[in-house]
Parts: C-alpha cells; structure tokens; sequence
C-alpha cells in the first residue's frame, strides 16, 4: 500500500527520536531474551568462558565492579545483540513491523524487491555493525552519534543508503505521549527483571539444612545446589548435587556399608582405583587430605569425553563405613568453581559417628 503525501514525510526523514523511541522499545522486548538464549549457548559451548561471566563467585563481582567489566562480558553482548538482530529481522519479514516502529509508525521498504527476511537481516547486521559498532564500548558510542547526526540532516543512516527508504507517519500528540509512555515503560519492566536476575546472585550465601541419613547430622547446603537421591541397595546410600544456576557441575555423595572387616583410607582407594581409571583418566595419585575435620584421600581426574571435564574424588572411612564424593565440573578446574569444595567440605562433615549434633545452623528448609 502507498501511503498518501500527507501521512507519510520524504524517504529516510524520519525524526532521530522517533527511530531511537521505536528501537529502544524493541530492544527493551527482545534483548533480555537474547541474553537470556546467549547465556545458554555460552554455558554449553564455552562453559568456561561462561563460568567466568555469569557465576556469582566473589571473584566475578570484582570483575564486575571493575572498570574492564563491558570488555569482559563483550562476547556475551555481542552474542546477545547478534540474535536480537536475527529476532527483529523475522519479526519484520512476517509482521512488516516490530512493536516500537507499530506504535511510531515507521515503515522500512527495500528500494528494490520485497521486504524479505534475508533483506531485513542484512540491514539488521549492518545495524548492529554501523549502528551499534558491533558492541564494543566507545565505538558503539561513537557510530550512534555519526548515524544520529546523519539522520537529523535528513540523510538516511549509513547502513540504509543505497538500500532502503524509512517513511513515518506524522505522529499527533496523543501518539506522541503514548510511544514515550511505551518506551518508559518497557524499559523499567527491562531494567527491573535485569536487577531481579542479578539480584540471584548472593544465591550461594542462602542456605538449607540437609540432614545425612545415616548418620543423622546436620549440615548446611548452599541454595545453589540441588540435590535428589541415586537409587542402591540398601544399605548403601548416593545422593546427586546439581549447580541449579549453571549445570555445569555436580557432586555426588555416597556411602557403602563394607561387608568384610573394617577397612582404612588407603585400602578402599585401592579398590576403587581400577574402577576410576576404567571410566576417567587419571591425572595424579591419591593423597592425604583433611575434608570437614575427617582424614581422606583424593585423586584427580578429567573426562575422555573432551568436554573439558574436571573430576575430583574423594574417600573417607570410618571403621566399615565407607564415604565418597565425587564432584565434576565443566570449564575449570573443581577448586575454581563456586561451592563445590564448600560443599564436599558440609558433607564430609556429617560423617564422623562420634560428631557432636550441629545446632544453631541458622539455615531454613529447602
């Protein structure tokens, strides 16, 4: 449809704020989602790099709090910021408009062929390019002013030109209040989910009590993990700890009843030994450790499976009561990743039969 001279204004002069109100309230809708999906992808193709951007270890919040913070988590952003561009482009090749340019007006038409979903990704990606400089901080700056200036002299953007002609309806002042209401709006429901996510953070700080059912002893357990029960045969005894914020660690906790007479340390290892290099490869060999005030042996290992899996075993015997855990992490090592030697630390602890009971844990039920 043609829109009618008095409608529409000259091709590619549209207002700066207008083009600015209709992105900003898209970007509001879209981005969170798209940082929401980048996270995924990241946690599952670089768990390590992930670990560094995302878990809240004390470590990262310095990272955070530093200067360098928007270059530490570029990849992040502009990951993010490239499947908002993919987003928007099939929301325009389907619908013909996103919701910010819907409530503005604003129409993007190629000067040659059809609105199709491959034309409106490659302005998208030239957006993100020339508009928004890829995300890198400063630059990003940098190139919305130049496109800004561009536009306001009633020139089209540089990533239009040659490419696409931008016409607006001229708004009334009823329309005019209602966009602003709309990018105000959305951009406070945006920032408030933002803080509500980050606000997740001191997670590891919550805890729950978790009580050892043989044992019967008490002990703390972060909230960041979440723990269900292995089936055995009785009286044998696993538990699963998974991260609830990543996946991309897990400790299990288990506990055999020696049949024979009592065993050590040292003479479990050894039996458990062929069973760890069948299934991991073995990376040192076990050594004294002292875990929750018990003495134990650990031995390290990694995955075959390439996925850069840190394994970390450790045993524990008390007379013919045979404990052990064995943590998994993805990306970095086990020592280096929020909670989980805290955790095998609080498990271990339940463990001694002469422990005195835990009181005053100051911990809430799960």
């Amino acid at each position: 449809m043609v829109e009618s001279a008095h409608t529409a204004t000259t091709v590619n002069s549209v207002p700066p704020w207008q083009r600015w109100g209709a992105r900003m309230i898209d970007f509001s809708l879209l981005y969170l989602p798209s940082n929401y999906l980048a996270e995924l992808l990241f946690s599952r193709l670089f768990p390590s790099a992930y670990l560094q951007m995302a878990l809240p270890d004390a470590r990262i919040v310095a990272i955070y709090l530093a200067p360098g913070m928007l270059w530490y988590l570029l990849p992040l952003v502009m990951v993010a910021l490239l499947i908002t561009s993919v987003v928007l482009a099939l929301v325009m090749a389907v619908f013909g408009a996103t919701p910010g340019k819907a409530i503005f007006g604003i129409k993007v038409r190629p000067l040659n062929g059809n609105g199709t979903f491959r034309f409106h990704l490659r302005r998208e990606l030239a957006v993100f390019a020339a508009g928004f400089g890829c995300g890198f901080p400063l630059i990003s700056a940098l190139t919305m002013v130049v496109q800004r200036q561009r536009v306001a002299l009633g020139l089209p953007a540089s990533y239009d030109e040659g490419r696409a002609s931008i016409t607006g309806m001229r708004l009334t002042p009823v329309r005019e209040v209602l966009g602003a209401i709309a990018i105000i709006a959305t951009a406070i429901g945006a920032t408030m989910l933002t803080v509500s996510e980050r606000g997740n953070a001191p997670w590891h700080l919550q805890t729950y009590a978790w009580q050892n059912p043989v044992t019967s002893k008490i002990t703390a357990i972060s909230r960041i993990w979440q723990v269900k029960s292995i089936p055995a045969a009785p009286p044998n005894r696993y538990y699963e700890f998974r991260s609830s914020r990543s996946l991309l660690s897990m400790v299990q906790f288990g506990y055999e009843r020696w049949s024979g007479n009592n065993i050590d340390n040292a003479s479990y290892a050894a039996i458990l030994q062929p069973v760890v290099q069948q299934h991991f490869k073995v990376i040192d060999d076990w050594k004294p450790v002292t875990v929750g005030g018990i003495s134990a042996l650990r031995i390290h290992a990694s995955g075959f499976d390439g996925l850069s899996t840190a394994i970390e075993i450790t045993v524990a015997v008390q007379g013919r009561d045979c404990w052990q855990t064995s943590v998994y992490t993805r990306g970095k090592e086990v020592d280096d990743t929020t909670g989980a030697t805290d955790l095998a630390e609080a498990l271990f602890s339940t463990i001694a039969t002469d422990q005195s009971e835990i009181s005053a844990l100051n911990v809430t039920s799960p």
